[in-house]
């Protein structure tokens, strides 16, 4: 799939096909691409261990910096993963020559180096191996590249599928913890073995994007582990081929992992056995294998531990009952009939390796080698036992479901609206996704770990919450943001790129035809919300981390959020939008992706504008609500901890002017929000996952890691809010005036297109037709004055159209009931544009759209609610004070005369021509 960053000046060329891994939403991200062009890397807490002296060794996982901004705009952290391993080129000069995807054996010294700080998009976290001799690694390009070090703890599985967005792998569903990868020595000398790989990152604070080169499905000599080529196991020392089995994961349905979407095959890395003879022992490594990731991907993913065959005790050698088939059958067992333990369960058949076969008691973790007794016996008999540890592969409770994680769930239903639809519900699955259960792991519980997840991330708003709640004026407050956020590097480059962005907006509304909404008239309003967007993704990023699902990619929340073009042009189908929108939109690509967050400059103005825009919303609202912190998309699932935290954020409202251009309100309103609205009243997972986050939300704000904006002192209608909702009111009713405009003279040519209509239809609808040209022609805010006279018109208009449906729906003829549904349109179209008037058309005129749209069957128009426009009309009727207090307040005449030209063009002709 093709990808469009929306850089400033100019979108990036069109690249070739990809498909992102598992990053976002509760499930895979999964393209259709043949070949993965980026995954994610992926964070997840580091659970400290080094290697075992006795029965084995533990693995553990290591957390990479986290992503931001960066001075030559958002990108997104990426692991790119190549295509097919080719072999090895010839050494020159004595230094090692590689391609990527080769499989080698590499010396160096271990160098474990933490995760960069705050907003530092640097290389990943973990163990890095500093070669002895460097080596060159020829790219696909050709291009070599010297090497003097590769990161040797994180895998491709796990950046592909733990951590960066959630529960995709389920591995904290299945189990305590995805152990993928290990944290070695400091300091020691290490011979490993691996696939080479490559993990690129963008820029942060001071550090240009860059690229590291990795050893992925690493084995360590110096523990002895077997090798993996790709295809074969090889004994660490002799090369030989040794012999592997898989502990598959059990059958659990994907709802109860917490992955619905149904592209996953499974939804965790399966166990390998890699069996390995030494002196005087038979040993076992056990490791993650596969799991739900694309074909190239390196498909081992490291040891986690080894264990000793022993021979068994006489109690465990009378442990399993073997099935007696009759005579001279006695102790036989085949694969449908495996032996039973001694509380009468079968075992599960594994597989055979070292001449023997292999059954494992899940429950009891514990594997049995079973083998024929020398002569005369000849009956099958237990010759080995492993005993397994937890975590070595998924283990299931005695009703067969998969064990909780330690802190639980979050569980209960999706819960949207169902008018919220979007291509992900339709085209992608239609499988009734707004009622299902969704359960996601919790992996903290805040009343035990409280904030120290983000113990690292600096208290950087320390400040302002030393403050007492609603003591800060708004302009203190802001000028205090912008210093905190110009104090560093990174926040410097975001102001850059914020100005970089509004300019190029600017200049592609100035277009002809133009490609972007008409830039807002307050600049500094304009800045003021792209720039607390962009803190209010820094927020979530600490947030989100403080709940265990930190995740470098949630840096670009509202900001940088790629999505399917062919999505946005489903959800477009049929629907009015202003002509720069569809000028945008038809200029990309059916493959690609466009990004539907707010430093997009050809959406950056409309994006301001949508809180007081209603009708913005309904159409360019929908290219946003595409994220998947939203409704997601055809490649994304919802991702719910995001999305309920976001909820949280815009409804109570905790910003000082966000997307919803509200004052700063206080916790109570979340709980009006949580029983109110659509997004969110009938949703249990979302609900369940709040309850947790406002906790942590309070102690954040306390401690100085997350903006403190209860700290405001913010009244209703303060100054600073007037002109972005007076620029909303007026755009508002303007946007509903032209949407009935481009509908009406749709519907007209629509009804006169129509060949073939029976002859008493076809009269009256010309009829009709007349009467609305008339009617047209002469109309103007005097006509609708008074309630009694939008009473009158409503009422001449719907009802001769109800005749004329009524005469086309009894007809056999199909043309008529087509040539009345066109005019039932252009009847509704003429009732929306005299909704802007005034209060009392907006109440009758809004009421006979809806009864003309029932009898059409139509059970959700696309024009503005009566709340948002009445809303809209208060908003007009304010304009003359909001006119004069920024004249005076802010000594703008400029601006005072554009907001006292719009409230004309309403109060003198109603936007009846706009």
């Amino acid at each position: 799939m093709t990808t469009i960053r929306n850089a400033p000046n100019a979108a990036e060329k069109l690249k070739g096909a990809k498909a992102d891994g598992a990053t976002k939403g509760e499930a895979t991200k999964a393209g259709a691409a043949a070949k993965v062009d980026a995954l994610k890397a992926a964070p997840a807490a580091v659970k400290g261990g080094a290697p075992a002296k006795a029965d084995g060794y533990k693995a553990t996982q290591a957390a990479p910096a986290n992503g931001k901004l960066n001075p030559t705009g958002v990108t997104t952290q990426g692991t790119k993963v190549l295509a097919k391993s080719i072999d090895t080129v010839a050494g020159v000069h004595g230094v090692q020559v590689v391609k990527m995807g080769d499989h080698v054996t590499l010396d160096g010294i271990v160098d474990n180096r933490h995760p960069h700080r705050f907003d530092n998009d640097g290389a990943p976290a973990g163990a890095y191996l500093k070669l002895k001799e460097p080596i060159e690694v020829v790219g696909e390009d050709g291009k070599r590249t010297t090497v003097k070090e590769v990161h040797i703890s994180l895998d491709s599985v796990t950046m592909h599928t733990c951590g960066q967005k959630g529960n995709n792998c389920g591995s904290c569903t299945l189990s305590d913890g995805c152990l993928v990868g290990k944290n070695l020595g400091e300091d020691k000398s290490l011979t490993v073995y691996g696939r080479v790989d490559k993990i690129t990152f963008g820029g942060g604070e001071g550090v240009a994007p860059g690229e590291v080169f990795a050893v992925s499905g690493p084995s360590v000599a110096s523990l002895g582990e077997p090798r993996f080529d790709g295809a074969q196991w090889h004994d660490a020392q002799t090369e030989d081929k040794v012999d592997s089995l898989l502990i598959k994961n059990p059958d659990v349905p994907i709802a109860k992992m917490g992955i619905p979407n149904p592209n996953l095959a499974g939804g965790h890395p399966e166990t390998v056995l890699v069996f390995e003879k030494k002196a005087k022992e038979l040993r076992v490594y056990t490791g993650t294998f596969g799991g739900p990731m694309p074909a190239d991907v390196n498909k081992f993913h490291g040891f986690k531990n080894f264990h000793i065959v022993q021979a068994p005790t006489a109690e465990e050698k009378q442990a399993l009952t073997f099935q007696t088939r009759g005579d001279g059958a006695a102790r036989e067992f085949t694969p449908d009939q495996a032996p039973r333990n001694k509380k009468g369960e079968s075992l599960e058949l594994i597989g055979s390796a070292e001449g023997k076969t292999w059954f494992l008691d899940r429950k009891a973790r514990t594997a049995y080698a079973v083998g024929m007794a020398p002569a005369p016996s000849s009956a099958y008999e237990v010759q080995g036992v492993i005993k397994f540890k937890k975590n070595d592969y998924v283990e299931l409770l005695p009703d067969g479901s998969a064990p909780p994680p330690p802190y639980g769930f979050w569980e209960g239903v999706d819960g949207r609206e169902p008018s919220v639809v979007t291509p992900g519900d339709q085209i992608a699955h239609d499988d009734g996704r707004i009622n299902r259960n969704v359960r996601i792991a919790r992996r903290m519980d805040p009343d035990i770990q409280h904030t120290s997840l983000v113990k690292d991330e600096p208290n950087r708003y320390a400040s302002l919450s030393a403050r007492p709640d609603k003591s800060v004026k708004p302009d203190e407050f802001r000028a205090e943001l912008r210093k905190i956020v110009e104090s560093t590097a990174e926040g410097r480059a975001a102001v850059k790129q914020i100005r970089e962005v509004m300019a190029e907006a600017e200049r592609l509304a100035s277009l002809d035809p133009p490609l972007a909404a008409e830039p807002p008239k307050d600049k500094e309003a304009w800045f003021d919300f792209m720039l607390n967007s962009y803190l209010h993704a820094q927020d979530l990023r600490v947030w989100m981390k403080a709940l265990g699902f930190g995740g470098s990619s949630v840096g670009n929340h509202d900001l940088d959020e790629m999505v399917p073009v062919k999505d946005l042009k489903w959800m477009m189908k049929d629907k009015f939008s202003e002509p720069w929108f569809e000028n945008y939109v038809k200029s990309l690509p059916d493959d690609a992706e466009v990004n539907c967050g707010f430093l997009n400059p050809n959406y950056a103005a409309a994006g301001y504008m949508w809180g007081y825009a209603a009708l913005d919303a309904n159409r360019m609202m929908n290219l946003h609500r595409l994220a998947c912190h939203h409704s997601g998309n055809t490649q994304e699932e919802i991702y719910w901890v995001e999305k309920a935290l976001n909820f949280m954020v815009h409804h109570a409202p905790l910003e000082d002017f966000g997307v919803r251009h509200e004052p700063a309100g206080d916790l109570a309103h979340l709980q009006i929000a949580m029983e109110n609205d659509p997004a969110m009243k009938t949703s249990g997972i979302g609900k369940a996952i709040i309850k947790d986050a406002l906790k942590l939300w309070v102690e954040l704000t306390n401690e100085g890691k997350i903006t403190p904006w209860l700290k405001i002192d913010r009244k209703p209608h303060d100054g600073f809010l007037n002109t972005p909702k007076a620029e909303g009111s007026y755009k508002t009713l303007g946007l509903q005036s032209k949407a009935g405009d481009a509908l009406y003279e749709k519907s007209l040519l629509a009804a006169r297109a129509v060949d073939g209509a029976s002859a008493g239809v076809a009269t009256a609808a010309k009829a009709i037709d007349a009467e609305l040209q008339a009617f047209r022609a002469k109309v103007s805010i005097d006509v609708v004055a008074t309630k009694e006279q939008s009473q009158a018109i409503a009422q001449r208009f719907s009802q001769a159209f109800t005749a004329v449906y009524a005469q086309a729906k009894a007809s056999p003829n199909p043309k008529d009931l087509e040539l009345a549904n066109h005019l039932g349109n252009a009847v509704t179209a003429l009732f929306a544009q005299l909704t802007v008037v005034n209060q009392p058309a907006a109440e009758v005129f809004t009421q006979a759209i809806a009864e003309v749209a029932a009898q059409q069957g139509i059970t959700r128009n696309e024009f503005i609610p009566l709340s948002e426009l009445t809303s809209a009309l208060k908003g007009m009727e304010e304009f003359p004070k909001w006119e004069a207090k920024v004249r005076k307040e802010k000594g703008d005449d400029t601006l005072a005369t554009e907001l006292d030209n719009a409230y004309r063009q309403w109060k003198d002709d109603g936007f009846l021509h706009y």
